[in-house]
């Protein structure tokens, strides 16, 4: 665009002002840059992962100490696991029943692992939801995990069927209720949670990780 006159002398400063709100931001972007790869280097550092790993552990005791149902001596009632736990670990009747209900979580668990790899992982997650958490093996034995519980939920209620045709077998049906106090479930539960979470800290290879963030230290210094 051409400029004539007294008007050349206010295109320049307008030029001279595209090019400082130019340069702005572009210090802006780079500041933005700088910030978030500190944060992203500070918040996955392997100490800030030790220490929330220590805080969580000692939240857990806390919490322990102080919910009552710690202390219950009810019985434990949760729904899906309950039923999973009952119908792996007690209520048997005894002679061929026995039998039948090892059979039944045999073919759960085989069940639930082959449609977790296969059906939910590789099919559900990885061709049809593209999902890149669970790429190639990546979270498989989660998910096979999960679908276990499922399938053994869903055969508990068929192995009720076989008790609710044969009659007066309505004790040793498989429900929600653990067979175990809440006292000793919730020391379950927290012992499960509490060697988690000292496995995570005792990991060697998180400090080994270290030198990679030293690394990414040096790179983000250098922005």
């Amino acid at each position: 665009m051409s400029c004539l006159g007294s008007s050349e002398r206010r295109c320049q400063l307008d030029g001279t002002g595209e090019g400082l709100r130019l340069k702005a931001g572009v210090l802006g972007g780079l500041s933005r840059m700088e910030i978030d790869a500190r944060f992203r280097y500070y918040f996955q550092h392997p100490w800030s992962r030790l220490i929330v790993a220590y805080l969580v552990t000692f939240f857990n005791f806390l919490i322990f100490a102080e919910d009552p149902v710690s202390h219950s001596q009810t019985e434990a009632r949760m729904i899906v696991v309950g039923n999973c736990f009952s119908f792996l670990f007690n209520k048997y009747p005894g002679l061929g029943w026995n039998i039948l209900k090892v059979v039944c979580w045999i073919l759960a668990i085989i069940t639930g692992l082959l449609a977790g790899k296969f059906i939910f992982h590789r099919q559900l997650f990885g061709r049809y939801l593209r999902l890149k958490m669970f790429r190639e093996d990546h979270g498989s034995w989660m998910t096979m995990f999960f679908s276990t519980i499922l399938v053994l939920f869903i055969f508990s209620h068929i192995y009720n069927l076989f008790l609710l045709m044969a009659g007066n077998m309505k004790p040793h049906m498989v429900t929600d209720y653990m067979g175990i106090r809440n006292e000793s479930f919730m020391k379950i539960g927290c012992r499960g949670n509490v060697d988690g979470r000292l496995r995570h800290c005792l990991d060697g290879q998180v400090i080994d990780r270290c030198s990679a963030f030293k690394q990414m230290k040096s790179s983000c210094q250098s922005c």
